[in-house]
């Protein structure tokens, strides 16, 4: 990772547990069907890194200190949940 963001960029911003929770159904809306886990009851949740990097994203649009139209990569550890 170090590689890919000292090459092409990359940053990050801070995310509440609150505003993950907000926009938890629209995150589980976009990566329904991606392969990542992603239960019903985010009380389920043990990792919570790729749902808070994507709120970050998320977030970092609504800021607008990205554009909508730009493509992102997020990387997080997992998303892992009892159950799954």
């Amino acid at each position: 990772m170090n590689d890919l963001i000292g090459r092409f960029g990359g940053d990050g911003i801070i995310v509440s547990r609150s505003e993950c929770l907000q926009r938890y159904p629209c995150l589980r809306a976009h990566l329904a069907g991606s392969g990542v886990p992603v239960p019903a009851n985010p009380k389920d949740i043990y990792e919570w890194s790729t749902i808070m990097a994507f709120t970050g994203v998320l977030n970092a649009i609504d800021r607008q200190l990205i554009p909508r139209d730009r493509d992102v990569v997020i990387h997080g550890s997992g998303c892992y949940a009892a159950g799954m």
